[in-house]
């Protein structure tokens, strides 16, 4: 009597391989290495009468700290975990992630879908039992040297900053260029830079100003058309009084990448530290009409000792785009329906040489914005988390045909 053994799915055909490699800078030393792995995983897939070729996936100038922000990495656990690939070859465990959460995470995710990891560096495969306690101890070392890592650039950045060390970076801000020495000089978009302060105190909206920047052929810092949000930056920006505020927020977390309010840092202010394309007067000038177009912030804001209560959690946070100006609320009447908008205060007053038009907006359109910006369901004005939307949200900035909203760091 003969017996016939049915094979499975997977013994009946190959093993679906694909290799996963990275490289952390864009230097050109490196250059030769990650073209090496790539060509080095592509013919030792080939090789194997067992595997079945399923991709070589890669991030190259990429951080190994944050797995969200490596596309080629996240494209290949979406194939993995949807049955496209059964093995996935790392060199080793710091090529997969140095951050410990994310590295077992991903790892048990895709174990428990039935993915095979093998990082050849340490000789380690997630389809051995005792491979995550091995492999927990091993992430934990390459976490720690991160960590090292991070801690070293931070103290030298804390150090220059003592000294009042810096540097602008070539191209990031308009009307500066940076020699290779590091000197900081002045470049021919400076009459840009002049032009807006010079019109802001002539008593021109942001709009006009950008307008006439565009028509003279200005642009801005990336060489796109000027906008009204970056006419206030550049207006409200130290850098052109030749000023600098340095480690103006807390430093970030390594494993994050984002401001880490624990820590306790120091700013520190250089005064006169590169070459000035506005002069000091000018400067003060243009602060302080900033300040008197921003107006009555305590009324606003619903100063309590001025008799003003119940006020609303979007007042002081709502700002025109055009003029600067703060929004104000007020109810509107059709019919039977009743329902809040929101106004530009200068717009409202007819304020002397305002030249502002810019819209109102439904109150509802602000909060429906809000949620989206923050990821929140939207249920309603009634449901709406007041508490955390002060905590969130700096400020919300109408133009004509968008907002934006900035969210605090």
């Amino acid at each position: 009597m003969e017996v016939y053994y049915k094979k499975s799915i997977r013994e009946a055909r190959k093993t679906r391989t694909a290799a996963y490699c990275r490289v952390s800078t864009n230097l050109e030393n490196q250059e030769d290495s990650f073209e090496t792995q790539k060509r080095y995983y592509d013919e030792y897939i080939h090789s194997n009468p067992e595997w079945e070729y399923a991709g070589i996936y890669s991030d190259q100038g990429i951080s190994g700290t944050d797995t969200k922000k490596r596309p080629g990495f996240q494209q290949m656990v979406t194939d993995a975990i949807n049955g496209k690939i059964d093995l996935i070859l790392v060199k080793s465990i710091s090529r997969f992630s140095r951050n410990l959460i994310d590295c077992r995470n991903y790892a048990e995710k895709l174990h428990s879908h039935g993915v095979e990891i093998r990082f050849e560096k340490e000789g380690i495969s997630t389809s051995d039992p005792s491979a995550f306690l091995m492999f927990g101890l091993m992430a934990t070392i390459a976490q720690s040297e991160s960590e090292s890592i991070s801690q070293n650039m931070k103290w030298r950045f804390q150090k220059n900053f003592e000294q009042g060390k810096y540097s602008l970076g070539n191209g990031r801000i308009l009307g500066y260029s940076t020699t290779r020495d590091g000197k900081i000089y002045i470049n021919d978009d400076a009459w840009i830079v002049r032009k807006i302060f010079q019109m802001f105190l002539e008593g021109y909206s942001y709009r006009a100003i950008a307008e006439a920047v565009n028509e003279a052929g200005g642009h801005s810092v990336t060489g796109r058309p000027m906008c009204l949000g970056t006419v206030r930056e550049i207006l409200t920006n130290e850098t052109f009084v030749g000023d600098k505020l340095l480690q103006k927020r807390p430093p970030k977390n390594f494993l994050t990448h984002k401001p880490d309010r624990s820590v306790d840092y120091d700013s520190y202010y250089v005064t006169d530290g590169h070459p000035a394309i506005i002069d000091r007067e000018t400067w003060n000038a243009a602060q302080a009409k900033i300040k008197s177009r921003e107006g009555h912030r305590s009324y606003e804001c619903g100063d309590s000792s001025k008799g003003y209560r119940n006020v609303h959690f979007l007042y002081g946070k709502v700002i025109c785009g055009n003029c600067g100006s703060r929004y104000r609320r007020r109810m509107m009447v059709r019919g039977k329906k009743r329902y809040h908008i929101w106004s530009c205060k200068d717009r409202m007053k007819g304020k002397a040489k305002s030249d502002c038009r810019n819209r109102n907006i439904r109150e509802d359109d602000i909060l429906r914005a809000v949620c989206e910006k923050l990821g929140w369901e939207w249920n309603g004005a009634e449901a709406f988390d007041q508490v955390e939307f002060k905590k969130r949200i700096d400020r919300i900035v109408v133009y004509y045909d968008h907002l934006e909203i900035e969210v605090t760091a």
